[in-house]
C-alpha cells in the first residue's frame, strides 16, 4: 500500500494567526535584577566623575582668587604712593605716579618713600616748593600765632586767659612795630 503524506504538518509549518501578520506574543520578563556590584560601580564613576567637576572648578576658583589678590597688591600699592606724593607735595600726581612706579619697577620695589625723595631730588619741578620756616605769615584771622614774634606770644596769652592786661600788653607791642 502506498504510504500517503501525513495531513497534519509540523507545527513549524502551519499557518497560525501568529505567522498571518500578528506580532508574535510578548513575553513578560522582568529586566535583569542589577548586582550590587554593578550598583556600586556606578556609584564609585559617578563619584569619580563629581570629583573631577569640582577639581576643576576648584582650579577656576584658585586662578580667580590668584588674581584677586594681584589686583588688590597693585591697588594697595598705587595708594601708597599717591599718599607718599601727595605727602611730598606733587604737582601732577598723575605723571609723578608714572615715573615713581617706574623706578620700583627698575629698583627696589619696596621703598616707595625712598623712590618719591629720589623723584623730588632729580625733578623737583614735579613738586611745590616747600615753604621756609621764616617765610611763613599767617593771617590776623587763623588765629596761627608765629611763636618768634613777641607780639604773637603776647596775643597767645591773652587769648587763652583773658588778661586785660596781656591784651594791653599786646596791643602795645604791636603798635610798637
Amino acid at each position: 500500500m502506498p504510504v500517503l503524506p501525513p495531513t497534519t504538518t509540523p507545527p513549524d509549518e502551519n499557518p497560525g494567526p501568529q505567522d498571518r501578520g500578528a506580532p508574535p506574543p510578548e513575553t513578560t520578563q522582568d529586566p535583569p535584577a542589577v548586582s550590587g556590584e554593578a550598583q556600586w560601580r556606578s556609584r564609585a564613576l559617578k563619584a569619580e566623575e563629581d570629583a573631577r567637576r569640582l577639581e576643576s572648578e576648584l582650579v577656576e576658583i584658585k586662578a580667580t582668587l590668584d588674581a584677586a589678590k594681584q589686583q588688590l597688591g597693585q591697588t594697595e600699592r598705587r595708594s601708597t604712593i599717591q599718599r607718599e606724593l601727595q605727602a611730598a607735595g606733587a604737582i601732577d600726581l598723575d605723571a609723578t605716579m608714572l615715573l615713581v612706579e617706574q623706578a620700583l619697577a627698575t629698583g627696589n620695589p619696596g621703598d616707595v618713600p625712598g623712590a618719591v625723595s629720589q623723584l623730588r631730588a632729580q625733578k623737583p619741578v614735579l613738586f611745590a616748593a616747600a615753604p621756609s620756616a621764616g617765610s611763613i605769615r599767617h593771617s590776623s584771622m587763623s588765629g596761627a600765632v608765629d611763636p618768634q614774634d613777641r607780639a604773637g606770644m603776647l596775643a597767645a596769652q591773652a587769648r587763652q586767659t583773658g588778661d586785660r592786661r596781656l591784651l594791653l600788653s599786646y596791643l602795645r607791642a604791636r603798635r610798637g612795630r
